[in-house]
Parts: C-alpha cells; sequence; structure tokens
C-alpha cells in the first residue's frame, strides 16, 4: 500500500498492491469542514469516493496493516513477505 498525505496544493493519494501490482487506488482533498465527504451522485464504493475529503482521516490517524481471509472458507493466507518504506521517522509513536 502506498499513503502521500493530501495538502492544500495537492490530493492525497492511496494505492493497494498484490505482487507489485497496483490493484486499486483512491484519491482525496485535504480536510474541510465545509466540503461533503463523497462527491454528489457517486456510489458508496472506494474508488468512487474518490476526489471528496471522506479518506482525508488518514492523514490524521495511524495506519495499521490487517490481513485476513473468509472465515470459515478453510482457505489459510502465507504471507512471506511485507515491503514497508516512510519517508522519515519524525513522525513516529514509536522510535
Amino acid at each position: 500500500m502506498l499513503w502521500v498525505p493530501a495538502t492544500g496544493a495537492s490530493k492525497g493519494v492511496l494505492e493497494w498492491y498484490l505482487d507489485d501490482v497496483q490493484i486499486n487506488r483512491a484519491t482525496w482533498h485535504a480536510f474541510d469542514a465545509n466540503a461533503p465527504p463523497v462527491p454528489s451522485g457517486t456510489e458508496t464504493n472506494s474508488t468512487s469516493w474518490s476526489g471528496g475529503t471522506a479518506f482525508a482521516v488518514l492523514d490524521s490517524r495511524c495506519m495499521t496493516m490487517v490481513w485476513n481471509t473468509a472465515e470459515g472458507t478453510g482457505s489459510p493466507m502465507n504471507v512471506t513477505g511485507v515491503r514497508v518504506w516512510q519517508a522519515s521517522a519524525a513522525a513516529n509513536q514509536i522510535q
């Protein structure tokens, strides 16, 4: 997953990757209490939310990864690696 926070000058971006292939993308504006969270006339799925402020909460909260498979399917998941990178440790809660 790639997360780039929104600023006053640029939209925020969240991109999901699986095996180095981008599988989804969402963009948002910096939080504005007067702006709608979801652009009017869109459906309620993550791709069509792009452009509103619904994802702006990501810019002020800590993110965590959650791995899961469908309950009761008997399909285990083996994760052999996760790559994590960040531009700066300046805002880390624990260093």
